[in-house]
């Protein structure tokens, strides 16, 4: 779930991308399938690249961990 606060900055897949570099497609697959941070507003998918960014990393030492 996405934590909005008052200075929160919320993007769209495309705002997104500036801060990471993956194929729309791919982020799509990333918040429909695998559970990426991300809120619907109206009929708008928006995110939080410090949610997302937090959320990566947190996979990622997931990941790192279960290969020790």
């Amino acid at each position: 779930m996405i934590s909005i606060t008052p200075g929160s900055k919320l993007v769209g897949i495309k705002g997104l991308r500036e801060f990471v570099p993956l194929s729309e497609r791919r982020l799509q697959t990333m918040y429909r399938e695998e559970g990426m941070p991300h809120i619907r507003i109206g009929g708008r998918v928006l995110f939080d690249p410090a949610d997302v960014l937090s959320w990566a990393k947190e996979r990622d030492t997931s990941a790192t961990d279960q290969e020790s």
